[in-house]
């Protein structure tokens, strides 16, 4: 029995909760980062319930990496966002927000737990 929860585990027909027992996984999470809609968009349309958690927010000088991801100078005012996303209340990724502190100013004041596409705008 131990080995044909763990194959169906592996397949992603079941999940484990510690303590609680083996749970029938739901339909997967279908979820294009490059399609032009938002997380909340995608998941909604899916009729699951999206979530995000807001894990922290800083405001740095842009490393020469950085710097050269967002065509500035090292050196630069950025902001860097890190949120949680989950569908149906489980964590599904973790998002890292780069953003150039000029473009957005007071942006970490505003709650960061809603769409940053219409927070931006």
């Amino acid at each position: 029995m131990r080995q044909a929860l763990i194959r169906m585990e592996a397949e992603g027909l079941i999940f484990r909760e510690e303590r609680r027992g083996w749970f029938v996984s739901p339909p997967r999470v279908r979820y294009d980062p490059t399609a032009n809609t938002s997380f909340t968009e995608s998941i909604t349309k899916q009729r699951r319930v999206a979530g995000t958690t807001v894990l922290s927010k800083k405001q740095v000088d842009a490393s020469k990496w950085i710097s050269n991801l967002l065509c500035c100078a090292a050196g630069v005012t950025i902001l860097i966002i890190s949120r949680l996303r989950s569908v149906d209340g489980r964590a599904v990724m973790v998002e890292q927000i780069h953003v150039k502190a000029e473009r957005c100013p007071g942006l970490l004041d505003y709650p960061l737990d809603q769409s940053m596409n219409d927070l931006m705008m």
